[in-house]
């Protein structure tokens, strides 16, 4: 960490210690794929600035929010983000592409006819 701090700091001219707290903080900037009725305009990227030190379920909440949608989960390269683990632990990382899906989830009764 301490080497990419020195590196990118003479790149973009800053002092060591703020580029070195910028990169201690894992904010991250992800590209949501929303489902297509949740877009405002099909033609613009949706970008979500986070940390990766939340839960996967925090981010769920607030994309929820955000976009107005209900009952969704977040996908990664195939695979469906625990709810209860962090982010960074579940391999996303600055620019990753997470896929938004509505998620339905059917009761049933347990009456008899």
């Amino acid at each position: 960490m301490q080497e990419l701090a020195e590196r990118y700091a003479s790149l973009l001219r800053l002092p060591m210690s703020e580029v070195g707290g910028a990169l201690e903080t894992s904010v991250a900037t992800l590209e949501l794929l929303l489902p297509r009725d949740a877009k405002k305009d099909p033609k613009v990227r949706t970008y979500l600035e986070t940390r990766l030190d939340v839960s996967a379920q925090q981010v769920v909440d607030r994309v929820a929010e955000e976009h107005g949608l209900r009952s969704i989960k977040l996908i990664l390269s195939g695979r469906t983000l625990s709810a209860e683990r962090r982010l960074d632990e579940q391999g996303v990382k600055n620019h990753s592409k997470v896929m938004v899906l509505r998620s339905c989830f059917l009761s049933f009764s347990s009456g008899g006819p």
